[in-house]
């Protein structure tokens, strides 16, 4: 499906193009302020649509909505510590850092809700730490020896 492939493609030249973007942002601006510019103008732009095309559908159940505002808390929970992460450490190793995050997903899936992982999970999680490490190991040990 290269439709899937190019859009794909396109939102990983954005979140680069993000990461270099936001470090000179992230030195001068709070990484609060950062997000709630980065999240509250799509979210209005979205509800103005939403609004205007007669789109949106709202949850009906308490525990929708609960869902619903838990999910975004934790989003934006999670850009502000993004934001703070390409302030201090930079975005070439905030790029590194967050490719730990499927790991957890997988293995708070596991310990919270208790489902399984399966082989190609697992061996998918190692490719991402040998990954990680190879990008992170230092390579003039290497040279000299």
């Amino acid at each position: 499906n290269w439709l899937g492939v190019s859009l794909a493609f396109g939102a990983s030249i954005s979140v680069a193009v993000s990461f270099v973007v936001s470090r000179p942002l992230t030195q001068e601006l709070p990484s609060l302020t950062i997000t709630a510019f980065a999240t509250g103008i799509p979210c209005a732009l979205y509800l103005a649509y939403a609004f205007i095309a007669s789109d949106l559908a709202v949850p009906i159940t308490t525990g929708g909505a609960v869902g619903v505002l838990g999910n975004a808390l934790c989003y934006a929970i999670g850009l502000v510590c993004l934001y703070a992460s390409i302030a201090r450490l930079g975005a070439l190793r905030t790029a590194i850092l967050i490719n730990v995050e499927p790991l957890i997903s997988v293995g708070a899936a596991f310990l919270v809700l208790g489902q399984g992982i399966a082989p190609l999970q697992m061996a998918g999680s190692v490719i991402v730490l040998f990954g990680i490490f190879l990008i992170t190991s230092d390579r003039s040990k290497s040279t000299t020896a």
